[in-house]
C-alpha cells in the first residue's frame, strides 16, 4: 500500500457511557501489487489509481465485565474504554478500467479495540 487516508464518525455521545457506539468510515488508498512469474523468471509491479472503501460498524464497551479492573487500568496505564468491534467494509473499484479488480462484496470482521 502506497499511502492510506481514513476518516471515521463514532456515535459515542448516545448514552452517558458509550455502551454502544455505532459508526460509518471512508478510506482512500492507493495500492501496489506485485507479481513474479516463475516460468518466464518475470517480475511485474503495477500501481492502481485512488480506489475506496467503506465501513459500517458497532463498538460494544466491555468494561461493564469487570468494572474494578476497567477502573484501576483507567488510572494506571489511561485506558478509557474497551470494545468489541463489530464491523462491514466493502472495496469499491478504482475509476481506472487499466487497474486490477479491487471491487469486494461485504466483509464480516471483529476486533477489539482499546482507547486511551
Amino acid at each position: 500500500m502506497l499511502f492510506r487516508s481514513s476518516a471515521k464518525f463514532i456515535a459515542d455521545v448516545l448514552f452517558p457511557e458509550p455502551y454502544v457506539a455505532p459508526y460509518v468510515g471512508i478510506t482512500a488508498a492507493r495500492l501496489s501489487f506485485k507479481e513474479h512469474d516463475k516460468t518466464n523468471k518475470l517480475d511485474t509491479s503495477e500501481e492502481t489509481d485512488i480506489c475506496y472503501n467503506y465501513t459500517v460498524g458497532l463498538l460494544i464497551q466491555l468494561d461493564w465485565i469487570d468494572y474494578q479492573a476497567a477502573k484501576e487500568a483507567t488510572l494506571d496505564y489511561g485506558l478509557q474504554n474497551t470494545f468489541l468491534d463489530i464491523y462491514m467494509t466493502q472495496y469499491a473499484k478504482t475509476g481506472n478500467e487499466a487497474d486490477p479488480n479491487t471491487e469486494t462484496d461485504m466483509l464480516w470482521g471483529a476486533g477489539l479495540r482499546m482507547e486511551f
